[in-house]
């Protein structure tokens, strides 16, 4: 039956959407409190250490920042893609990388998630770019990124150290 299928491709632009939040002085200690508690890493297309898939399930201290990032996503959802108001965005994963020279992260995507984010929590000025579709994004302190989960990301290896929240967003 799979090959019956037909394939049409449409063009149409997805935004990608930055904001840069401010400090709060509290992520970078729970982040290495968190490594120190649950030192093992997760196997996956990136080659850093990587926190469990569900880091804000086992550690409720991150439950203030994922609600912040729900909210923003619900709005995004709301004023640019039309979504009802009835809907809200949750986090399904929540997972913690931090990268140091030659680490990288595979291309790769998080469908059928709707909506994936990277937050910037600690990055040297020489560390890589986050590629989306080919468009670098240069990460920054405290820069908060949320895009279409379809869309195709990876990050060559690093030159400096950078640490990073990623989430994925499902519409309940």
């Amino acid at each position: 039956m799979q090959s019956s299928f037909d394939i049409k491709e449409v063009q149409r632009s997805l935004p990608i959407f930055t904001v840069k939040l401010p400090d709060d002085g509290i992520l970078k200690g729970l982040i290495e409190e968190h490594r120190v508690n649950y030192p093992g890493t997760i196997e996956s297309n990136v080659v850093a250490w990587h926190s469990d898939w569900h880091t804000h399930k086992v550690n409720p201290k991150f439950e203030y920042f994922v609600n912040l990032v729900e909210s923003a996503c619900t709005f995004i959802s709301h004023s640019h893609f039309g979504v009802g108001e009835d809907v809200v965005m949750k986090c399904e994963n929540m997972w913690v990388v931090q990268y140091i020279k030659g680490n990288y992260a595979h291309e790769h995507d998080h469908f059928p998630s709707i909506l994936s984010c990277a937050y910037f929590v600690d990055v040297e000025e020489d560390s890589s770019p986050l590629i989306i579709e080919g468009m670098e994004i240069k990460p920054e302190n405290g820069m908060l990124v949320i895009f279409p989960s379809l869309l195709r990301h990876k990050v060559d290896p690093t030159h400096g150290p950078r640490t990073v929240i990623s989430m994925n967003f499902r519409a309940d």
